[in-house]
C-alpha cells in the first residue's frame, strides 16, 4: 500500500516536473527553428506555413522533457541531505541572476529575449557552480559504502533489490537501476584507486568520468526544472516584460495535462489503499512512509541483535577452541610423566650420581651453577620430547581458529541476510564480502599463539623445569654437602687441606662417595623418589595450566580483534580522499 501511494505520488511529481521543462525549453526551441525558416524560407510559402506552428517538434520537446523528469527524479533519488543543502543554497544566486541579468545581456540581446537568456545564463552558471560543488562535497565530506573486495555481481543485485523497495513497479525498477548504478560506480572507483587491484588506467578514467556527468546532470536538470517553473509563473501572472513568449499548443497541452491529472488524482483519491490511509489508525503508518524499511528504533534493535549473535557465535568458536586445546594439553603433559621417570632414573643412577657430584664442586669452585644444571638435564629428558607435540599444538590451534573465524563469517554473514532479507536492514556493504574480509584479519593476525607471554615452548618450560630443578638441586646440594663435612672429619676435620679446604672438601667429598655403600643410595631413591617426581609433576602441572591460560588470553584477543573487524566491516564506509582517489 505505501508503495503504491509512493509511486503514485511520483508518477504525478513526473508530469509536473516535465511541464516545467518544457516551459523552459521549448522557447529556445521555438526561437531557433523560427529563426531557420525566417532565413531559409520564403515568406507566406507554404513550408514555413507548415513548420512555423512546429507542432511535431513540439510533440518530440515533451517527449524529451519527460525523460528529463524522470532522470531528474531518479538521480536526486540518491542525493545525500548534504547535497541538498547545496543546491539550495544557491537559489539565491539564481534568483539574484535572474532578476538582476548581466549588462551585456541588456545591452547585446533583444528585449524580448532578456528574460530567456537570463534564465539561459542563470541555468548555465549555477549547474557549474553546483556540480563543483557536490564533487567537492563528495571528494572531502561524504562518504560512501566500501565495496572493495566486493563481488560486482553480487553487489549489484544487493542494491537494486534494496533500491527497487523505494517506488512502486515502475519507480521501483528505476531506483533499483540507480542503486546498482551508484554502487558499481563506487565499487569501480575504489578498485581503481586500490594499489593491489591493478585496474587498468581506462576504466579508472571511464568511472571517474561517469561519476562527474551524473553528477552535472543532477545539477543541470535540477536548475532547468526550477527555471521552468519560473517561466511557467511569469506566463501565469502576466509578467510581459520577462515572460517568455506565448508558445503554440501551451493551451492544449495544458488542457490534456489536466485531464491526465484529474483523472489519475480521481483513481488514487478512490483507490482503496489511499481511503486505508486516511483511516486515524494509519495515520502513523503514513507518518512513517519516508522510510521504506524500519523505524530507527527497530533498526537499532535490529543491529543490538546482530551485535548479540555475534557475541555468541565468537563464544561458541573460542569454547570449542579451548575444549581442543584441553584435550591436547592433557594427552601431551601426561605423556610428561615418562621423561619425569627417566630423569629421575638417571639422577638416581650411578652415573648420574657422579656426574652431578663433579658440577657440584665445580660450582663451588665459579664453575656452573648446580641448579642451572639439573634444569638443563630436566629440560632434556622431559621437555625436549613435548616440544615438537606442543608445536603441533600450535599449528592445530591456529588452523581450528581460522576455521572457526571462517564459519563465524558465514554464520553472521548468512544472518545479517535473513535481516536484510527480511526488513531491509542496510549494513552498508555486501554481505559475501564479510568471509574474505575476515580472511584477510586472520591472516593479518599471523601466529596467534606467537601472542601468548606463555606460549614459546622453551619458555613455558623453563619455569617450569625452575620450580622443579629447585627442589631435586636443593635436596641433592645438602646431600653432597654433608657428605663432604663427614669426608672432611674422617680426614682430620682438613688438616691435610689447610688454607685450600674450599678446593680440597669437593676431593674428600668424592672419597667420601666412593666408599658409601650403593644400597644407602637406593635406600635415599627408595624414601625421595615419588616426593621429588609429585615436586616436578605440580610443577609441570601449574605449566599446563599458565600455559592454557596464556593461550585462551591470547585467542581470545585475536577474537575480540575479529569481532571488532566485523562491526566495523558493517558500518565500514569510504571517504576519496582519505581512502585513494
Amino acid at each position: 500500500m505505501g508503495a503504491n501511494w509512493v509511486n503514485s505520488v511520483l508518477v504525478a511529481a513526473l508530469f509536473v516536473i516535465a511541464w516545467f521543462i518544457y516551459q523552459y525549453q521549448a522557447p529556445w526551441q521555438l526561437y531557433r527553428r523560427r529563426a531557420w525558416l525566417a532565413h531559409y524560407t520564403q515568406s507566406g510559402g507554404a513550408l514555413r506555413r507548415l513548420l512555423w506552428r512546429q507542432t511535431f517538434a513540439m510533440l518530440l520537446l515533451s517527449v524529451q522533457a519527460l525523460i528529463a523528469a524522470l532522470l531528474l527524479i531518479v538521480f536526486a533519488s540518491g542525493l545525500e541531505r548534504l547535497e541538498w543543502y547545496v543546491l539550495w543554497a544557491a537559489l539565491p544566486f539564481f534568483f539574484l541572476i535572474v532578476i538582476s541579468p548581466p549588462k551585456i545581456l541588456v545591452r547585446e540581446i533583444s528585449p524580448t529575449l532578456v528574460a530567456l537568456a537570463s534564465l539561459r545564463v542563470a541555468v548555465i552558471v549555477i549547474t557549474i557552480i553546483t556540480a563543483i560543488a557536490l564533487v567537492a562535497l563528495t571528494l572531502f565530506w561524504l562518504e560512501a559504502p566500501d565495496y572493495r573486495g566486493s563481488n560486482i555481481r553480487s553487489l549489484l543485485l544487493s542494491e537494486y533489490e534494496a533500491g527497487s523497495q523505494a517506488g512502486g513497479p515502475l519507480f521501483g525498477v528505476l531506483f533499483g537501476l540507480n542503486s546498482s548504478l551508484d554502487a558499481g560506480l563506487w565499487f569501480v572507483m575504489q578498485s581503481a584507486a586500490d594499489a593491489t587491484m591493478a585496474l587498468p588506467r581506462g576504466v579508472k578514467i571511464f568511472a571517474w568520468s561517469s561519476f562527474l556527468i551524473v553528477k552535472t546532470a543532477t545539477a543541470a536538470l535540477f536548475w532547468t526544472a526550477l527555471a521552468g517553473f519560473l517561466a511557467f509563473v511569469w506566463a501565469f501572472r502576466g509578467m510581459a516584460r520577462l515572460a517568455p513568449p506565448r508558445l503554440p499548443g501551451n493551451g492544449q497541452m495544458a488542457f490534456g495535462l489536466v485531464i491526465v491529472l484529474t483523472l489519475f488524482g480521481s483513481s488514487f483519491l478512490y483507490s482503496p489503499g489511499w481511503l486505508s490511509l486516511m483511516r486515524p489508525e494509519s495515520l502513523t503508518q503514513f507518518a512513517g512512509l519516508q522510510s521504506n524499511c524500519v523505524s530507527p528504533q527497530k533498526k537499532r534493535q535490529m543491529k543490538a541483535e546482530s551485535a548479540q549473535h555475534l557475541e555468541i557465535q565468537s563464544n561458541a568458536g573460542l569454547g570449542r577452541i579451548e575444549s581442543r586445546m584441553d584435550d591436547q594439553l592433557n594427552a601431551i603433559y601426561l605423556s610428561a610423566e615418562q621423561g619425569v621417570d627417566e630423569f629421575l632414573d638417571w639422577h638416581y643412577s650411578i652415573r648420574g650420581q657422579y656426574s652431578q657430584l663433579g658440577v657440584w664442586a665445580a660450582s663451588r669452585l665459579g664453575g656452573q651453577s648446580y641448579e642451572s644444571f639439573i634444569q638443563s638435564r630436566m629440560a632434556s629428558y622431559i621437555s625436549a620430547p613435548m616440544e615438537e607435540k606442543l608445536s603441533a599444538l600450535d599449528s592445530d590451534l591456529q588452523s581450528a581458529f581460522e576455521f572457526e573465524v571462517a564459519s563465524l563469517g558465514r554464520q553472521h554473514a548468512s544472518y545479517l541476510d535473513s535481516l536484510m532479507d527480511e526488513d531491509c536492514l542496510q549494513f552498508g556493504l555486501a554481505v559475501p564480502t564479510l568471509p574474505a574480509q575476515l580472511a584477510r584479519t586472520t591472516a593479518g593476525l599471523g601466529s596467534i599463539a606467537g601472542l601468548s607471554s606463555y606460549a614459546a615452548t622453551r619458555l613455558g618450560f623453563r619455569f617450569a623445569m625452575q620450580r622443579g630443578g629447585q627442589a631435586v638441586a636443593t635436596r641433592s646440594a645438602s646431600r653432597f654437602a654433608s657428605r663432604a663435612a663427614t669426608s672432611g672429619v674422617s680426614s682430620s676435620s682438613g688438616v691435610l687441606c689447610g688454607p685450600m679446604v674450599v678446593v680440597c672438601a669437593p676431593v674428600l667429598a668424592a672419597g667420601a662417595w666412593l666408599g658409601t655403600d650403593w644400597l644407602i643410595n637406593r635406600a635415599d631413591e627408595a624414601m625421595h623418589r615419588e616426593e621429588l617426581k609429585q615436586v616436578i609433576m605440580e610443577a609441570l602441572s601449574n605449566d599446563r595450566v599458565e600455559r592454557a591460560a596464556g593461550l585462551m588470553g591470547a585467542y581470545s584477543l585475536a577474537m575480540e580483534d575479529i569481532e571488532n573487524d566485523v562491526q566495523n566491516w558493517q558500518q565500514q564506509r569510504y571517504r576519496i580522499l582519505r581512502d585513494g582517489i
